[in-house]
């Protein structure tokens, strides 16, 4: 579903234990293609998360505000020709992300509090998202907060615009916010997080996938979950 030029889409979230996830991926393989990423298997996701001095984006997720956004820098494989600066918005029901690639030494930068390169832009992505992430050059400028790191295998349906995710393995670290350099600590045991996204409408053969299985759709986050792991990390836990 498109808005104003906006990729909007459904999404719902489920926190399943390891058999369950297992089953569902397997009738997902039989109605459902991986996505390019997956092809071979699962693909690992790193996201540095930025959020101002009061943590409002992480408190407005936890005061379930129907309409926020979250910032990240984010990268696959800890690949670093692949980070990107992405903004995720909630509109009620829809959500919708833009996205412009970083350098490395943009990412640096960001890492130090210093965004004064996106002042060497003109028109385009990359001064755009870097104009709504500084919301202003007072007490509100964002930081690094937390990391985020993940393994996913996606499936793809075309009718529909239908995208189902697994996240396993999701973890984050106590100490420096370099997703190069950091060591993780395991959030969520073997549990996975499914998502699934949609446009319009789902296809039957997809609703059929999930039938019998009992699910409880949960306003789960990555981000707070992360967050809150942090905290205990940091605090002895």
């Amino acid at each position: 579903m498109n808005r104003d030029n906006r990729r909007l889409r459904h999404e719902l979230k489920y926190i399943l234990p390891k058999p369950v996830g297992e089953l569902l991926q397997n009738r997902l393989r039989a109605v459902m293609k991986p996505d390019g990423n997956s092809r071979d298997g699962s693909y690992r996701v790193t996201s540095l998360y930025l959020d101002d001095l009061y943590r409002a984006s992480y408190y407005d997720k936890l005061a379930g505000i129907n309409q926020r956004r979250k910032f990240r820098v984010r990268a696959y494989g800890l690949d670093p020709g692949t980070l990107r600066l992405e903004v995720k918005r909630k509109d009620n029901e829809y959500v919708y992300k833009t996205a412009a690639p970083l350098t490395l030494e943009q990412y640096g930068s960001i890492l130090k509090g210093d965004f004064s390169f996106m002042k060497e832009y003109g028109e385009g992505p990359l001064p755009q998202a870097m104009e709504e992430l500084m919301v202003s050059e007072g007490i509100t400028r964002p930081r690094p907060v937390v990391l985020v790191d993940y393994f996913r295998e996606a499936w793809v349906h075309e009718a529909g615009d239908v995208r189902v995710t697994f996240d396993t393995g999701l973890a984050t670290c106590r100490g420096a916010f370099d997703m190069f350099k950091a060591e993780y600590s395991p959030v969520l045991g073997d549990a996975a997080i499914m998502e699934i996204k949609y446009g319009s409408f789902m296809p039957s053969r997809v609703i059929d996938v999930f039938s019998g299985v009992a699910l409880t759709r949960e306003a789960v986050s990555k981000y707070a979950l992360c967050m809150n792991r942090r905290y205990i990390l940091n605090n002895g836990g």
